[in-house]
């Protein structure tokens, strides 16, 4: 069993929550994002579970990654809803 398990701090926990709602991405889309299930995810930022070794690093590259992709569909889409641009 690995000794060096820890359990996330409530500060961190809060810190990636506010990330999350602040993405917008849904903890099912995180949770793939990192190879967990939703409800290990959960337990995780609850305390109720220790993180698995790297998941800190882990997590916060998923989040940039998400977030990343967040800010690349939402420039699609204000394209696409301006419309063509128009002819001189």
């Amino acid at each position: 069993m690995d000794t060096n398990l820890v359990r996330m701090a409530p500060a961190d926990a809060a810190r990636i929550r506010g990330r999350i709602a602040t993405i917008g991405v849904t903890h099912r889309r995180l949770a793939a994002q990192v190879g967990l299930s939703p409800a290990a995810l959960s337990l995780i930022l609850s305390g109720a579970r220790p993180m698995p070794s790297g998941f800190a690093a882990r997590i916060e590259r998923a989040l940039n990654t998400l977030a990343a992709a967040e800010r690349a569909a939402a420039e699609a889409r204000d394209r696409v809803l301006a419309g063509p641009p128009e002819a001189a």
